[in-house]
């Protein structure tokens, strides 16, 4: 039962006795070491160094407190802890101490392991219940520092998780460490806003210490400055935590560490990020690429409402843009609870898309929220009452009208016995049964409160720590049974981000905001403890409605310096440059970015992303030699940067290079690089760059040469009724990995209407000015720099808009009344975000954008056309494709009476009204839920039209 936890101890111990040698026992890493005693029957830390000897944290014996109460057939009982033997592992790695309590009879050890390498010292403690009684444990900490001297001035860091949302719910704290400082960290896999149990004390700019707990269920991290700046640090379970143990059984107290570092706080984050990679993350094998490019499939499908067809269109689109996996999210399955491909959509279940994928060299990803539960009375389903319920198995008791939502539910608590071999069954077969080479959880695996009294937590303190347990063992059995499985934790986001899920699974999703700000501030925030090789960064064009989201290299850079994942929202609309920049940048990943994690060094070079000033990171690769620096202009004014980089060689020499011509190439002396600092050019707001830096000892970097001459091609202006708009062309530059066109008024482009960067020899342009005179400027990109076109910047006029006769668009005319849901208001030829109005993949430059109420309130627009001479209403009218997941129905009233209506509509698909309004005083666009609420019920009215009397819809 407790074989999920229990951490392998060496087999070979030695020096077993029961006197401590004069100078205690010593264990150390490459960074740190520590000297280990026992004192008035209880173990003391002698000693805490780096490796160097240069910086001492303790240099008095620090106790380090044993449990000091138990409980026996209800009377409180103090242990009285005699120490009985010593031994140390052959090869100096592992300590272990152990400490015996003769009445009841118990036998606790006190663990300390230092592995090989970089990073820190663990503890851990078991203790055996060797009595023929029950006993009740209370609180023991996992690890105990007291006293720790920083030696001078010194700041404490301290982050968030950033679950929901990092804009919100992240961030990074810095505390200066005074008399009298306190700090309670209270970690909570639950609260996306709860820290990461970590913390770390940086001393100057000279050294430092960090802390952390390899624990996924309730605890805390309590820091205290008594008196002076002497700091007690206690890590471990919650002070108000029992539980009870059986005769025979063992109890682990769960594994923390302490880590002794030089330099300032990345350097401490490095060593920390070395020994995550090494000694706790999973091993995935050689042939798979890690960090994995995915592609998630929820909303590009049409969410719920998605079949096979659609499925299939979206992997190939997943395998166009060279992504690696393709994972179906919470669209696959009937139910929530019902974890089976849904009959209704998918008749041939995964079969298809198991063979098409596969077939194709990707591999096959999956979501399952598996610890949620419904109400499906399937025989496989995970439901809380009916036939095949278990409600004995969940966290809390539910209403006979209780309804779970779309994909979530029910939480089983895998405290439960019977669940929890339930779902290390259903894991399996998840696996087995789909052929899948990587499997995600989401909706919070682990609970942290539950009224059960048979599950086998006793006391509500202890129900977080046996449902961590459970979850351990379900993810661990998965392991041994599937060992090439890749495994994903998003548990709504970032909620479970700490020391012990990233043992059990490969990738932790950073943030569940999934759009270009929140990725970037939770990747800063969360690499002072975490490596990015781990941290899963989403990505979801245009469904934010913000800057920088459109499909793009702002975007997908945004979430590149991690593990990215694509989420596409609706890929029938991309352009086939935006479909280019996703490739691109993939390529990108796999050649240049990928290769670095394994090693990185993260130095955060600018602050904290805010989406005004400039941000950005740099990453050092210490054994390829090379670097990256991702430089972001978000909403700044300033479109130039002088930016220092860190960590490189003061006297050594280094290459410089950019993606997207940002810097001037060439070799620059460290000093200069870190000193001076490296001037960066962003032309536009919201716009952004790779910068490489690589070891000139490796010689000049292939790929480095200039962009050859080339000539602008031909400039073709067009226009509708709507808009003008541009197809350029130009001839291919030798060496250029990509095009940056400028339109503008004048010749010397000082006023940009617009810019982009391309890798083909066109693009197309729409929305600018209609009946002017126009500028357009083309310069080649590469490597090696960059290049105007021969001859400047070439001219062309565009065309006036055409005239539509007799037609009237109803956003131009007066409205006698207009009301929307979910307290939005009715729109003119935009959609929500002031974007263009989208329907099934199809652009709307004139329409009605409007929202469906959550009941059965219509959200009605009413027009006046009463001796106006129309004739006809029409319209193309469907769910606004951002948002994909909602369900509407339309209608058109004449005079109040209802003439025309849609079904339900869901994404994807367009009704077409042809309505008869000859001699009517006024017309109604209604639009109703789709009886399921107003979720992202985006509704919009394409193109709404009148037509006069006797005239052809010229649009039809």
């Amino acid at each position: 039962m407790f074989s999920a936890l229990l951490v392998a101890i060496p087999v070979m111990l030695v020096s077993a006795a029961s006197d401590v040698p004069p100078n205690g026992w010593t264990l150390a890493t490459d960074d740190t070491r520590i000297t280990i005693g026992v004192e008035s029957n209880q173990p003391v830390i002698r000693r805490l160094e780096d490796t160097a000897g240069a910086n001492t944290w303790i240099d008095a014996a620090s106790p380090v407190p044993l449990m000091p109460t138990v409980t026996v057939n209800g009377a409180d009982l103090s242990p009285q802890w005699r120490f009985s033997d010593g031994a140390m592992s052959e090869d100096s790695t592992t300590l272990m101490l152990a400490f015996q309590n003769d009445s009841p009879r118990l036998l606790l050890k006190s663990i300390w392991r230092a592995r090989q390498g970089r990073g820190p010292v663990e503890h851990w403690l078991t203790l055996e219940n060797q009595s023929s009684e029950s006993v009740v444990v209370t609180h023991q900490d996992s690890l105990s520092l007291r006293g720790l001297k920083p030696n001078g001035d010194a700041m404490v860091w301290s982050i968030k998780r950033g679950g929901g949302n990092a804009s919100t719910q992240g961030g990074t704290s810095t505390e200066p460490l005074n008399a009298g400082y306190s700090l309670n960290l209270a970690p909570n896999c639950d609260d996306g806003a709860s820290p990461v149990p970590w913390l770390s004390v940086q001393a100057g700019d000279t050294h430092g210490i960090y802390a952390g707990w390899e624990f996924s269920g309730l605890g805390r991290i309590a820091a205290n400055a008594a008196e002076g700046t002497a700091l007690d640090v206690d890590v471990g379970l919650l002070p108000e935590f029992k539980t009870d143990i059986a005769p025979g059984e063992v109890f682990q107290v769960p594994p923390a560490f302490v880590g002794c570092y030089t330099g300032d706080i990345d350097d401490g984050a490095y060593t920390l990020h070395r020994w995550i990679l090494t000694h706790l993350r999973p091993k995935l094998p050689d042939d798979i690429p890690d960090p994995i490019l995915a592609y998630n499939l929820y909303l590009d499908a049409g969410g719920p409402s998605a079949k096979e067809a659609d499925v299939l269109r979206s992997a190939a689109f997943c395998h166009d843009i060279g992504f690696e996996a393709f994972m179906p999210d919470a669209m696959w399955f009937p139910a929530c609870g019902d974890w089976r491909w849904d009959p209704a959509r998918f008749p041939s279940g995964v079969t298809p898309i198991e063979q098409y994928v596969h077939n194709s060299g990707m591999r096959l990803a999956l979501w399952c929220a598996w610890t949620n539960g419904g109400i499906s009375e399937d025989a496989g389903a995970l439901s809380v009452r009916g036939p095949v319920g278990h409600p004995d198995w969940f966290d809390s008791d539910f209403k006979p009208d209780w309804q779970p939502g779309p994909f979530y539910g029910g939480r089983v608590c895998l405290a439960s016995p019977e669940a929890k071999q339930w779902e290390t069954d259903k894991t399996q077969w998840l696996v087995a049964n789909h052929k899948l080479d990587y499997l995600k959880h989401d909706c919070g695996p682990i609970i942290t409160q539950c009224n059960k009294s048979t599950h086998r937590h006793h006391f509500g303190v202890d129900a977080s720590y046996w449902a961590t347990m459970g979850y351990y063992e379900v993810q661990e059995k998965l392991r041994a049974a599937t060992p090439r499985i890749i495994l994903e934790n998003c548990s709504g986001g970032g909620h479970i981000k700490d020391f012990g899920i990233i043992q059990r699974t490969h990738y932790t999703v950073t943030t569940d905001t999934l759009s270009n700000l929140p990725d970037r501030q939770s990747i800063y925030d969360s690499t002072f403890a975490f490596p990015p090789m781990v941290l899963q960064a989403y990505t979801y064009e245009r469904y934010y409605r913000v800057p920088g989201d459109d499909p793009g290299s702002y975007l997908w850079r945004s979430a590149m310096m991690g593990a990215w994942q694509i989420d596409p929202t609706n890929t029938r609309i991309w352009t086939d440059e935006e479909k280019d920049s996703a490739k691109r940048d993939a390529q990108i990943y796999k050649d240049w970015v990928r290769p670095m994690l394994k090693d990185v060094k993260v130095h955060h070079i600018l602050p904290r992303p805010d989406g005004v000033q400039w941000d950005g990171m740099f990453y050092w690769s210490p054994s390829l030699k090379r670097g990256t620096l991702y430089a972001f202009r978000p909403d700044a004014d300033a479109d130039k940067q002088t930016i220092r980089l860190k960590g490189l060689d003061a006297a050594g020499s280094y290459w410089v290079w950019c993606e997207d011509g940002s810097v001037a190439p060439g070799e620059r002396k460290g000093d200069e690089l870190m000193q001076a600092g490296l001037p960066v050019t962003l032309s536009r707001r919201y716009s952004c760059d790779l910068v490489y830096v690589q070891d000139a000892s490796l010689g000049k970097p292939a790929g480095l040469q200039a962009p050859g001459a080339f000539h602008l091609g031909e400039a073709k202006g067009d226009s509708d009724a709507f808009h003008a708009s541009v197809k350029l062309a130009w001839a291919a530059s030798e060496n250029a990995r990509g095009y940056r066109v400028r339109i503008g008024r004048t010749k010397e482009l000082r006023d940009v209407l617009a810019e982009e960067v391309v890798t083909g020899l066109s693009t197309s342009i729409a929305n600018i000015p209609p009946n002017t005179e126009l500028f357009w400027a083309v310069e080649a990109l590469s490597w090696g720099g960059k290049r105007e076109s021969e001859g400047g910047a070439g001219t062309f006029q565009t065309p006036e808009l055409k005239a539509l006769p007799n037609v009237t668009f109803l956003s131009d005319m007066e409205w006698v009344r207009s009301n929307a849901g979910a307290d939005n208001k009715v729109h003119r030829d935009t959609n929500y975000s002031g974007g263009e109005i989208h329907i099934a993949g199809t652009v709307h430059p004139k329409g009605i954008w409007t929202h469906a109420y959550n009941d059965a309130t219509p959200a009605d627009l009413v027009v006046p056309i009463a001796d106006k001479g129309f004739a006809k209403f029409v319209a193309d009218a469907g769910v606004e494709d951002s948002g994909s997941g909602g369900s509407v129905q339309f209608q058109v009233l004449v005079d109040g009476a209802v003439k025309a209506e849609s079904p339900v509509m869901r994404s994807g698909k367009a009704h077409h009204f042809d309505v008869d309004v000859t001699g009517a005083k006024e017309v109604t666009l209604r639009v109703l839920n789709g009886g399921d609420g107003y979720v992202c019920d985006h509704s919009a009215w394409g193109n709404a039209r009148l037509i006069k009397a006797g005239s052809a819809d010229p649009l039809g």
